[in-house]
């Protein structure tokens, strides 16, 4: 009984906890490691984005490491710490946990695309609401979708034309099937001809000469206007997916409607027993972590003197050792020892017991 109770309460509890510790610390600070590596950044710096990564894992659903790539990508490309860093790093799980794409491809996109726009990354989340709205009405990834408009957006820019706009037109135009690359030549084509027609509208422009495409009776004459406007690579498929309908010209960029929250009630939208599994295991591994950066100082100590221990083990002859090693096992084996000798006993007394109720009985 003594010893089953020793190795129930006191070394089964020590050693799962000692490895689930372990463990914890491991993962944590593989992440913490990744925001180092992904960040370029030290001293004082670095300290405030592995802290923005504990607060963003704590919430996440991503795994520890996938939270140290977002964080230390942001706090490399913008400079970004404290609360900052982690809301931008917040939003950039959510849209991965919303759409599918790649947390880290989603990072590069979305930073890539801000940065060709001049945009600071305080308005990180209307840019992203309005990339998530974009991709559910055109059915082109998030991902894409920022590759695309970050490509676009010097052109673009030049004719006065914003980030939702962009957004907006490669959206609306990409239902035709087209390449990215050339949706936005054909854009291109057309924003210069119409700035050298004198158009101060050009998204304005734009939705006009779609609609013309899409209501003229002869479908050749459209063809040779969406020519002439876009470019033949470009106007003739253009031409007949606007006739079709399955390019929308729902006034381009208006047709996105008011794109803020967006993103914010999707994810509560897909917010399952999952995603709270996952949630509170992050948790629990941040939890493990503190433990074991408490227990560390004590265990550095010691170790020294583990270090002596063992060059001493190792000055003695092989039948010191020997025997060492016999009475060590003996005494690792004394806990499960005595649980079998105390329930052998308690049986023998039970039977005992029922002997001698037998005898009498008899």
């Amino acid at each position: 009984a003594v010893g089953g109770q020793m190795t129930r309460s006191l070394t089964l509890p020590i050693v799962g906890l000692g490895v689930a510790s372990v463990y914890a610390f491991d993962q944590v600070d593989n992440g913490m490691d990744t925001v180092a590596a992904r960040s370029g950044a030290t001293g004082k710096k670095l300290e405030e984005l592995q802290g923005v990564f504990k607060e963003v894992a704590g919430s996440a659903t991503q795994d520890m490491e996938t939270v140290g790539e977002v964080v230390g990508r942001l706090g490399g490309k913008f400079d970004l710490t404290g609360p900052a860093a982690a809301k931008f790093a917040t939003q950039i799980l959510d849209l991965s946990r919303v759409t599918g794409v790649d947390a880290v491809e989603a990072t590069d996109s979305v930073g890539k695309a801000l940065s060709a726009f001049g945009l600071k990354a305080e308005n990180a989340g209307g840019f992203v609401d309005t990339l998530l709205v974009a991709s559910q009405k055109s059915n082109v990834s998030v991902a894409d979708l920022a590759k695309t408009a970050a490509t676009a957006a010097p052109t673009f820019q030049t004719y006065g034309i914003g980030a939702k706009d962009t957004v907006g037109a490669i959206a609306a135009l990409s239902g035709a099937g087209l390449p990215a690359t050339r949706v936005v030549a054909g854009l291109n084509t057309a924003f210069a001809k119409f700035a050298k027609e004198g158009v101060k509208d050009i998204p304005g422009a734009l939705t006009d000469v779609l609609t013309k495409i899409r209501d003229m009776p002869d479908a050749t004459k459209a063809t040779a206007l969406a020519v002439k406007t876009f470019g033949s690579r470009v106007g003739i498929t253009l031409a007949s997916s606007v006739r079709s309908g399955t390019v929308s010209i729902d006034d381009l960029s208006k047709s996105l409607g008011n794109t803020k929250g967006a993103l914010a009630d999707a994810a509560k939208a897909v917010e399952g027993p999952q995603e709270k599994f996952a949630r509170i295991k992050n948790q629990m591994l941040l939890v493990g972590a503190s433990f074991m950066e408490a227990v560390m100082p004590a265990i550095e100590a010691i170790i020294p003197i583990i270090q002596k221990v063992i060059g001493w083990f190792t000055q003695l002859s092989p039948s010191m050792k020997q025997i060492i090693i016999v009475v060590a096992l003996v005494v690792a084996a004394l806990g499960p020892f005595l649980s079998i000798v105390g329930t052998l006993l308690g049986a023998l007394g039970s039977l005992m017991v029922v002997i001698g109720a037998v005898t009498s009985a008899g």
